[in-house]
């Protein structure tokens, strides 16, 4: 048997005492989770995509900037990271995108 609990949840608190008192304690696997169960098991990845080629499916440029230490088309200063959820994208990460001098 599996409960996924958050520290901080009063009903698998209960469970847990409940299961202690009627002996069931062993045979309970307890999985960490968020209290919501709604985004309980949902991966956030945080996009940082400093020094990468820029692509405009998870980038917004916000600006272009010469560069002659970096190759064109790549990101040059991040101004605002972005999220993706299980895979979808949240918020493009606003970037600096360098261009030839």
């Amino acid at each position: 048997m599996r409960l996924h609990y958050s520290p901080t949840s009063p009903f698998a608190r209960k469970c847990q005492v409940c299961a202690q008192e009627l002996g069931l304690r062993e045979r309970i696997e307890l999985v960490p989770a968020a209290a919501h169960p709604v985004t309980r098991d949902r991966a956030l990845v945080e996009l940082n995509p400093l020094g990468e080629p820029f692509n405009p499916e998870f980038h917004e440029a916000m600006a272009m900037q010469p560069s002659a230490e970096q190759p064109p088309n790549s990101v040059a200063q991040v101004v605002q990271k972005g999220y993706q959820l299980n895979g979808r994208l949240l918020r493009p990460a606003r970037v600096i995108v360098t261009r030839e001098p």
